[in-house]
């Protein structure tokens, strides 16, 4: 399985702690101290409370498996098909929610539910957060209702 190699983020204002966190093996998001509420994607303000964001904390790198699909098609340049794609919620705030990648043995088996740790993979200055399997912990799939379709009106 190959490990992705996508175009790189800019290092702005907003949110270059996240991109840089992997330098010290920290995943680092943003926290807003008024609301006491964590931010992501980065930001200048709070998407609750709209005060200024002038705090990021590094967090354990723990998340859940929500979504996954293991991609076989070449769409971006420099991202060598098949690589797993996947959302996970982060254990301090499961209203959180990154898009990634899960690598490592195994990452295409991963399943719904499955405890996943954040390894990093550098590309210049830029950490880029993914995710593996925690082998050790059993999970379960937490179930998400998805509404049915409404009936179409005649």
């Amino acid at each position: 399985m190959s490990q992705p190699n996508p175009p790189l983020p800019s290092l702005d204002e907003a949110g270059g702690y996240f991109w840089q966190g992997g330098k010290s093996g920290e995943l680092r998001i943003g926290y807003c101290s008024a609301c006491e509420k964590y931010q992501h994607p980065a930001n200048l303000l709070c998407g609750k409370c709209h005060e200024a964001i002038t705090e990021n904390r590094a967090i354990s790198g723990k998340a859940t498996l929500l979504a996954v699909t293991e991609n076989h098609q070449p769409w971006v340049k420099g991202i060598e098909p098949p690589y797993v794609i996947a959302i996970v919620a982060l254990a301090e705030d499961a209203d959180i929610r990154l898009t990634s990648n899960v690598v490592g043995a195994g990452a295409a088996k991963t399943k719904i539910g499955a405890a996943l740790h954040v390894v990093f993979h550098q590309h210049d200055d830029i950490w880029l957060p993914m995710f593996e399997a925690d082998e050790d912990v059993e999970t379960t799939a937490t179930p998400i209702n998805i509404p049915a379709p409404s009936p179409a009106i005649r």
